[in-house]
Parts: structure tokens; C-alpha cells; sequence
């Protein structure tokens, strides 16, 4: 079984984009951070602030693809900036 990654249907934005930049991007990870607690990151805030990936550290975020149609299923696509 392969924990440093998870399938969702719609990524999250970076929980440290939000405090710190005053924008919202969307997280490619779900991890424990240097602080102890977990948060939603982008790759900048992950190297920065992730501990890794796997089982008790984090996980990266992959977006579900529609088998019939292979298109993702959800109008958040990797690596689009929100603001």
C-alpha cells in the first residue's frame, strides 16, 4: 500500500500562502509540519515547512482523473494559481 500520496477530488489551498502571502494557491500536500501540527502546502511551503512524506508525515495531493473521459474532475487543475 503506497501512503505518500492520495487521490482527491479538489485541491485545498495552502494554508501557509493564506497567512503569510495574503493569497491563495492550492496545496500539492497534506503534511506534518516543523510546528507539530499538519496544514494543507504548496511545494514552496512544503520544502520550507514539510517533514517529508509517508505514513505519520504527509502526503501529496493528486487530482482524481475520470477513467471514461481521462480528464480531471474538478475545475481546480494542478498547479493554478487562485487569487
Amino acid at each position: 500500500m503506497e501512503h505518500d500520496k492520495v487521490e482527491v477530488e479538489k485541491l485545498p489551498m495552502c494554508d501557509f500562502c493564506r497567512i503569510e502571502d495574503g493569497v491563495e494557491n492550492p496545496a500539492q500536500y497534506d503534511g506534518r509540519t516543523i510546528f507539530g501540527r499538519w496544514s494543507s502546502m504548496c511545494d514552496k511551503h512544503f520544502e520550507k515547512y514539510g517533514i517529508g512524506l509517508g505514513l505519520g508525515k504527509g502526503q501529496k495531493l493528486v487530482l482524481a482523473v475520470n477513467e471514461d473521459t481521462n480528464e480531471y474532475r474538478t475545475e481546480n487543475k494542478p498547479n493554478r494559481e487562485v487569487v
